[in-house]
């Protein structure tokens, strides 16, 4: 984080029966480690001021949310 790392969270599920499986963990994880904000992929317009992390996928752009906003997500409650 200090140098200027983003995290992205992922369940690394590797069935059905096992997506979102330790997600009641995240926000204690996310507390203790310090992390603020996460990072994710989303598909967009291309646009001068948006990072294109790979020319092969213009339209791909990284967006970032609060963890605080996250949370008021209705997914959390």
């Amino acid at each position: 984080m200090a140098r200027g790392g983003r995290f992205v969270l992922s369940d690394d599920s590797h069935g059905v029966d096992q997506v979102a499986l330790n997600f009641h963990r995240v926000f204690e994880f996310l507390g203790r480690a310090g992390i603020s904000t996460l990072h994710y992929l989303q598909l967009g317009a291309p646009s001068v001021t948006s990072i294109v992390p790979d020319a092969r996928f213009p339209l791909t752009q990284v967006a970032s949310i609060s963890v605080e906003e996250l949370g008021k997500m209705e997914f959390w409650s």
